[in-house]
This record gives structure tokens, sequence and C-alpha cells, in this order.
């Protein structure tokens, strides 16, 4: 996938991000206490956090499974609430990282 392709597959897969989040929220949807959604994904489905980060005051957060290649998107907010944003199979994770900001 060249630079442009990845480029617009990140800013509509951030826009999408945008819009589950928003349903999340407003449908009151696959959300619960944050401890016990963790403790369910490592029980029933291997995953483990392997990346996070800060939006709008609350923490996105990504979980997979390197053996079963589910992942899991959730938000979690400041008071222990977090909201299934989207969940898939097929995960691999990547050993290189971008060495250019922004791609």
């Amino acid at each position: 996938m060249n630079k442009l392709h990845m480029s617009l597959a990140l800013s509509l897969g951030f826009g999408a991000l945008a819009f589950w989040h928003g349903a999340a929220q407003a449908q009151g949807g696959q959300c619960g206490d944050r401890t016990d959604i963790v403790t369910q994904l490592h029980d029933r489905y291997g995953e483990a956090r392997v990346g996070a980060g800060l939006t709008r005051g609350q923490m996105l957060e990504l979980f997979a499974s390197a053996t079963t290649g589910s992942w899991t998107l959730l938000v979690s907010a400041p008071d222990g609430r977090s909201c299934l944003v989207a969940s898939g199979n097929g995960w691999t994770d990547t050993a290189a990282r971008p060495t250019t900001p922004g791609v």
C-alpha cells in the first residue's frame, strides 16, 4: 500500500471511529465497567492491550490477540466506563513503525 492509500485509509478509519464513538455513547450500547470488559477480553479472546492514546479527555485503547487474531477497540472515560467502538478478526502485529511523522 503506498503512502497516499495509507493516509486515506487512516483518515477514513479515524472518521469511522468518530462516528462509532458518537453512536456508542448515544445508544448507551456496548458499554460497561472498564475492568470487567478488559477481564472479558482477556478471558474470552486472549486479548491484551497493545496500544492506547488520548482523545477528547478519554483513552482510546486497542486490545488484540496474536494467537486468535481477534481485536477490540475501546474508548475509556476517566470514570472507569468503557464503550466498544469496533472489533474484528485477522489482527497482525507489525514490527516496523513509521519513521516519517504523520505517515
